[in-house]
């Protein structure tokens, strides 16, 4: 979904630790990257081996999906022949099936600080390009990283030029590429990055202990450009682990409040019909109806205000009632989704489709979201037979880009997951 800190291959980093991602993802996926410089040791293909140190690159896949295409790390030092390469440019890179659970690593030279530096002055860049797979779904990825965003969280001063940095441990630790010594190189911390996109919410009816004044709201979305009106919060939606599937979820902080909208200006919705929708429970053929909720990145604590998103990792989005078009299937209840979010742990049972949430650009400050493939399709929720009921939350402190909040928790009434449309 949006800018999960990864924008056409550009990183940007949260404090010391790097999370990453791509715009509207449909398909969530969860690639764990560690740097690291020992004595000895190859990397998975056994080409290039420590003489006797250097950099490795390991990237794990702790999701539930399935990357297929090519991993690569990469560099060009100014320094050739000896422990680097006779060009001064090298590849490391694997092509094919990165299934869950499959663990890759990577390396440069055989002795990595004594090459003068890579990219300079980025350091050796990794990336992954090629498809996610998750179920019936499979998007398209180009998801990219530098050296230098690669964070440890633990400083040192470089000893040959006095650099301190938590970063570069490719290179033995030297943002300029000068050689600290082995002792020093071995010795850094690893470094960790990530890149991981985890779009499922479930969703909860709330009362606010007060209300935000109505505002209007201009949004274009793939179906229309509209004048509506924000009125009051009506959900509360938490990142949420579906069946295991993103046991990060959990300590997410990325929310969405869903607030009611009202018509304000003409021309009114007429409904766009012979919607086709894919996500992990199938293929769906739908009609969107009504535009009833608009979806506003938001941060949550029990414990106190907090301040809102500054740079929100997920969309906006505007949501319509929906119904199964005629002559089409009817929607086959799903029973015993697993659950697992802020609020506890859950199974309930999926009794059918209730909205489609397009990404949508709220008052021109995203353009171009309306041309994003990544929706979301919720899903009315039951609690499963023998499941215990669901205790009221309160208070829920909230901030956006409407204003703070508390909030009440009454009922879990929707799962949201991750979902391709295409249709009118």
């Amino acid at each position: 979904m949006k800018k999960r800190w990864v924008l056409a291959g550009l990183a940007f980093v949260i404090g010391c630790i790097g999370v990453a991602g791509v715009e509207a993802a449909a398909v969530g996926y969860n690639f764990d990257v560690t740097t690291f410089y020992q004595f000895g040791g190859c990397n998975s293909a056994g080409t290039i081996c420590a003489v006797p140190d250097t950099g490795f690159l390991t990237v794990v896949n702790n999701g539930a999906s399935t990357f297929t295409g090519t991993l690569s790390l990469s560099g060009t030092s100014p320094i050739s022949g000896g422990f680097c390469p006779p060009t001064g440019t090298v590849t490391d890179s694997f092509a094919g099936v990165f299934a869950p659970g499959a663990s890759r690593t990577f390396a440069l030279s055989t002795d990595s600080s004594n090459c003068g530096g890579f990219n300079n002055p980025n350091g050796a860049n990794f990336s992954m390009v090629g498809t996610v797979t998750l179920g019936l779904i499979s998007e398209a990825v180009s998801l990219s990283v530098d050296d230098k965003d690669i964070h440890s969280g633990v400083f040192s001063t470089s000893p040959c030029d006095g650099i301190s940095t938590d970063a570069f441990v490719l290179q033995g630790g030297s943002p300029t590429g000068c050689d600290n010594g082995d002792p020093y190189e071995v010795a850094q911390a690893p470094g960790t990055f990530q890149f991981v996109v985890s779009d499922h919410f479930m969703c909860y009816t709330v009362l606010a202990a007060a209300t935000l004044p109505p505002e209007l709201v201009t949004l274009k979305d793939q179906f229309r450009d509209a004048t509506l009106t924000r009125t009051k919060a009506i959900r509360l939606c938490n990142p949420v682990d579906k069946n295991g599937e993103t046991p990060w979820a959990v300590t997410s902080p990325d929310h969405l409040v869903t607030y009611a909208i009202t018509q304000s200006v003409p021309p009114k919705f007429n409904g766009v019909n012979g919607l086709v929708v894919k996500d992990q429970f199938g293929t769906l053929f739908i009609d969107a109806v009504t535009p009833n909720g608009l979806l506003v990145p938001t941060f949550k604590s029990l414990m106190s205000p907090p301040p809102p998103p500054t740079n929100p990792a997920v969309d906006h989005f505007v949501c319509y009632t929906v119904k199964t078009t005629a002559g089409q299937p009817p929607f086959v209840r799903v029973n015993g989704v697993k659950l697992v979010d802020q609020f506890g742990a859950r199974t309930v049972d999926l009794s059918k489709p209730s909205r489609l949430c397009n990404p949508v650009n709220k008052n021109g400050g995203e353009p171009g979201a309306e041309t994003q493939p990544g929706h979301l399709m919720c899903y009315e929720t039951q609690r499963s037979e023998g499941q215990p009921y669901f205790t009221d939350v309160s208070p829920i402190f909230v901030n956006n880009q409407f204003g703070p909040q508390q909030l009440k928790a009454i009922t879990p009434t929707e799962l949201c997951v991750p979902a391709l449309k295409t249709g009118p």
